[in-house]
């Protein structure tokens, strides 16, 4: 799977997807314009998953972040795979509520009975999305 391009509000939430396979099983590593990002270090924060990696980046800036990401899979043999992904990052309060769009990834969730994802939405209003697995529900409130 590789990373989807996207775009969010400045001081918001993003995480791109990478999902990779082989044999040997290859280390995932994220690029920003073409440089290694520091994971888990300030506001890169990299998760390791079930055959794959998220580069989660909280809070998003304008200057810094705005962007091409690229997912790279090396399992030492051959050339690693890359996939890439663009982030466009617009002004705090832009859009509209209407307009927001939650794409679920199942095979990420797996392992794991309940994620929570925070992200600045509208008007500063924090929202929260809880994903219950197990219970199969899903809830969007304003917090």
């Amino acid at each position: 799977m590789a990373p989807k391009d996207q775009k969010v509000a400045e001081n918001g939430i993003v995480s791109f997807f990478c999902k990779a396979s082989g044999n040997p099983a290859p280390d995932i590593h994220w690029r920003k314009n073409g440089k290694r990002v520091a994971i888990n270090r300030q506001r890169y924060m990299g998760i390791d998953m079930p055959h794959g990696n998220v580069l989660r980046i909280e809070p998003v800036r304008s200057k810094r972040d705005d962007a091409h990401f690229e997912c790279v899979a090396d399992n030492g043999i051959g050339e690693p795979a890359t996939a890439s992904a663009s982030l466009e990052i617009y002004p705090e309060g832009e859009g509209k509520l209407n307009e927001l769009k939650i794409k679920l990834h199942p095979e990420y969730i797996e392992d794991m009975t309940t994620n929570t994802f925070n992200q600045h939405i509208y008007n500063n209003k924090n929202y929260c999305l809880e994903i219950f697995k197990n219970i199969k529900s899903q809830h969007l409130h304003n917090l």
